[in-house]
């Protein structure tokens, strides 16, 4: 029978792709000391307002990536509200099968790669929110290269991490606690895999749980669904 091996457990704390954004965040998308980016929102140059009764800055997500293309600097993952999920080293049918279960969900964007040095890589040009990792790589090709990419993923939402593991693997849950967020074992069942990229391509907003000054336009953002590309 495919099962997970551990059900996903509920997150203490989502955090996610924000719709304002702190000093902090500001300074850590555009890798630049915090007091920089207080400089930028104080000449005007960043805009957002203060939250009122203090000194605090906050910066809508559409300011930022107003500000980060006017400046020339990479968007990163936060250009857009597209939910990006690469798959690595999975057969043509099995991401065949996953398009086709996603089909009718809009906005994830899919990739696949078959090696993990090309995952490594495109990191850097896809970023993206969920990874599955075939464990058809090898074990320790499959390790290596969900440690690498959890040690370099950019801010915003954790990265999902899904492995694919032989029936004949073992210290899966310890895999589970050090690595991935979820790990199943082969043979799969492909609809647990596409409802497992439902739940996490939905994600609710975070706010700031603070009063709204009432010139201030709320950025709405939608929510994450996927889409086959």
């Amino acid at each position: 029978m495919n099962s997970a091996v551990n059900s996903t457990e509920a997150n203490p704390k989502h955090y996610v792709r924000k719709a304002v954004y702190t000093m902090g965040d500001v300074a850590r998308v555009c890798k630049v000391a915090s007091r920089t980016a207080s400089k930028w929102f104080d000449a005007g140059r960043l805009k957002g307002y203060r939250i009122p009764g203090s000194l605090d800055r906050r910066v809508p997500h559409a300011n930022l990536v107003s500000f980060l293309k006017a400046n020339g600097m990479p968007l990163l993952w936060i250009g857009d509200d597209d939910y990006r999920v690469l798959f690595v080293g999975m057969s043509d049918a099995s991401i065949a099968m996953q398009h086709a279960l996603l089909a009718d969900v809009e906005n994830v964007k899919f990739d696949n790669v078959c090696s993990a040095m090309k995952a490594a890589v495109y990191q850097v040009t896809f970023n993206p929110d969920l990874v599955v990792i075939d464990f058809h790589l090898g074990r320790t090709s499959a390790i290596e290269l969900a440690t690498q990419l959890k040690a370099q993923h950019q801010l915003g939402s954790p990265l999902i991490l899904v492995g694919l593991c032989l029936e004949d693997e073992y210290q899966l849950d310890s895999l589970k606690a050090d690595l991935f967020t979820e790990i199943f074992q082969l043979p799969c069942n492909p609809s647990t895999l596409a409802e497992l990229i439902k739940t996490h391509a939905v994600r609710p907003v975070e706010d700031d749980k603070v009063p709204t000054p009432a010139n201030h336009r709320v950025l709405n953002r939608k929510k994450h669904t996927g889409a086959a590309k």
